[in-house]
């Protein structure tokens, strides 16, 4: 719903300074309250209506637009194609008027042959019944030739329009084959994202702590086996930005004892008895 309001001259260039605020508090002091009070409803409601006509005088300008816009670029589209096949056209039909005069004049050679055998006089007759033969096929060819670039149905062309429409349809799909990889390549960040998240969410490491609560979970989860209640735990990782939060985490909830927190091995998560862990720098306690 949309509404035009007709505003005054004066509202959009005022020709006189606007009063200061202390100026309309010493004149409308004497007012009765509800009075003022319908005097700004009433001002502000007039200025919602300007708001929304001009809103809606710019949407109209818009759709005008794009109605003027789309249906031209269609239109161009159809003619460029429509020359296209007109052109196409007279091409096929000068090459049949082409071949049906190249019949003809191939028949008439054959008559000239069979008249040298008979007279000189039915000679003469046949060569010049071949050349104009000749002279016709050149004429029909010369006239498709001028009426094939200059004028196709009625419309008479520049050399070379077709060529710039190409090109510039070419270079719009151009852009929109760009488009398209740019998304595609934002939709492939936006799902790697996605599943890194639901990684973190699944495996329990979502948290404040994010993946130095996925270690000390799995951590105590291997170490509370009863097969392994006599091996030694350490754990090892090249990101250490989860350090800090892993240590705050077992210094908060300590693990068991044989928990041995970070040497540097090969492997993201290793255990071994307590017979072999000496050769890790770690003596028993």
């Amino acid at each position: 719903m949309s509404l035009t309001t007709t505003i005054p001259a004066e509202w959009e260039t005022p020709s006189l300074p606007l009063p200061s605020p202390r100026d309309i508090a010493a004149k409308i002091s004497h007012i009765p309250m509800q009075v003022a009070k319908a005097a700004v409803e009433g001002g502000a409601q007039c200025y919602k209506h300007i708001n929304e006509g001009r809103a809606a005088g710019n949407q109209t300008k818009l759709l005008a637009s794009v109605r003027k816009e789309v249906p031209r670029f269609f239109d161009d589209t159809h003619n460029y194609l429509a020359s296209g096949t007109e052109k196409n056209h007279t091409i096929k039909q000068s090459v049949r008027q082409m071949a049906d005069q190249y019949d003809r004049m191939a028949n008439a050679h054959v008559n000239c042959a069979d008249a040298v055998q008979k007279n000189v006089g039915a000679m003469n007759a046949a060569v010049s019944s071949s050349s104009k033969s000749v002279s016709d096929a050149a004429d029909a060819v010369k006239k498709a030739a001028d009426g094939i670039v200059p004028e196709v149905h009625g419309v008479r062309l520049m050399l070379g329009a077709l060529n710039i429409s190409a090109a510039a349809i070419a270079v719009i799909m151009q852009q929109m084959l760009n488009e398209i990889k740019k998304t595609n390549h934002t939709l492939g960040r936006i799902r790697e994202e996605l599943w890194r998240d639901n990684f973190l969410k699944s495996s329990g490491g979502a948290g404040d702590n994010g993946f130095a609560e996925v270690v000390y979970n799995l951590a105590a989860m291997e170490m509370a086996k009863p097969q392994y209640a006599k091996d030694f735990f350490f754990v090892w990782n090249p990101d250490t930005s989860w350090h800090p939060a892993f240590y705050a985490k077992i210094r908060d909830t300590p693990l068991h004892s044989n928990f041995l927190w970070r040497v540097g091995l090969s492997g993201p998560f290793v255990r071994c008895d307590k017979s072999s862990s000496a050769k890790y720098g770690r003596a028993e306690t």
